[in-house]
């Protein structure tokens, strides 16, 4: 009999302890010293025993020899999953999740004939939940880009409030809606304007609940999902093919981002946004977070195709917010934010990027 054979014939009396003995007797016992390589460790668990003591007599009163499992050979002794995992499984999965190659999000957008540039809308921290939200203005904004179908919008982090007993700052009863509320009303109020969204981002607020319990539990992509819009987690670019179905087309690469840090003050907003133009090349970068709207240019000298040398301008976007001046804001006395969303105009007759804020 072999290992796989005795363990086969001891299926039956598994998690029945002392079972196996009262039917096979002696045969059981050596049948299970054969199945479990004389571990009476895992004969144990497989019986269902608090302890392998009770194994360990049987495999002494029939002569046999207890060994100590070989924890380093995952193919020895009992295993409760049959389905568990070999080395060579994790480390196929492994190889998988690290192999992958970072791309741009490619969005090809057509605009009507004689349109002089695609207007893309940057919204940020809507904070759903939040007593101090807009929701007003928010849903003005959403029913004008109903309004315009040729219009695209790029949501930057930030879309609940979710205050939790360790978020600093924020006191949970602030909250208008439950989480499960401003859930429901956020995938409502967002379904009208799904098929023009480019994609949405998580922010740190989104992230409270999961870092909090420590878990994977991410929001947004939940309501990206179910819209069926793209989810480029925290950060990502994206790559705008935009044309008019004739001649005028052009290519723009916008890098997106929720955001980070304290900044109070305006200045320090515009040098974190030129922090990520430095370290990430885009023709324009867009940054949430720090409820500032707000729009700069700034340029840089490169070498044109034909090797002489041009300067190109660069707008930097600061995407606003829709959370009045209360409660914490009001408290630690920052300054009021300007309310509303951003505007990126990519025209289509020449290489140009205008954001007004």
């Amino acid at each position: 009999m072999t290992p796989q054979e005795a363990l086969e014939a001891l299926r039956p009396f598994a998690g029945q302890k002392g079972r196996f003995r009262e039917v096979l007797g002696d045969h059981g016992v050596l049948m299970a010293h054969l199945a479990f390589d004389g571990s009476p460790t895992s004969a144990a668990e497989f019986f269902g025993y608090v302890s392998s003591s009770q194994m360990k007599k049987d495999f002494a009163r029939v002569g046999l020899a207890a060994r100590k499992r070989d924890w380093t050979d995952p193919t020895s002794g009992w295993h409760r999953f049959s389905n568990e995992a070999t080395t060579d499984d994790l480390r196929a999965r492994l190889l998988n999740a690290t192999g992958g190659v970072e791309r741009a999000l490619p969005v090809p957008w057509t605009v009507p004939r004689d349109t002089e540039y695609a207007r893309l809308i940057c919204v940020s921290d809507l904070h759903y939940g939040e007593r101090a939200q807009d929701y007003a203005r928010w849903l003005a904004l959403r029913d004008w880009i109903v309004a315009n179908p040729d219009v695209r919008w790029l949501f930057h982090g930030d879309l609940f409030d979710l205050a939790c007993v360790q978020s600093p700052g924020r006191s949970m009863t602030r909250q208008a809606l439950s989480f499960e509320e401003a859930r429901r009303v956020a995938l409502a109020d967002l379904q009208p304007i799904a098929s023009q969204c480019i994609a949405l981002l998580t922010g740190n607020h989104d992230l409270r609940v999961a870092r909090g319990l420590q878990i994977e539990f991410d929001p947004v992509r939940d309501i990206a999902e179910r819209l069926g819009v793209p989810h480029l987690g925290y950060e990502g670019f994206v790559r705008y093919e935009v044309g008019d179905g004739g001649k005028r087309a052009q290519s723009y690469v916008g890098y997106h981002h929720h955001g980070f840090g304290g900044g109070q003050t305006l200045s320090a907003f515009i040098l974190k946004l030129q922090r990520l133009a430095d370290r990430n090349d885009a023709h324009f970068v867009v940054m949430g977070h720090s409820h500032q709207l707000a729009s700069v240019t700034t340029t840089h000298r490169q070498v044109a195709p034909g090797g002489q040398m041009e300067v190109v301008d660069r707008p930097l976007v600061g995407a606003g917010s829709f959370l009045k001046h209360e409660g914490y804001p009001a408290e630690q006395g920052y300054a009021p934010s300007v309310l509303g969303a951003a505007t990126v105009h990519l025209y289509l007759d020449r290489h140009s990027v205008h954001a007004r804020a």
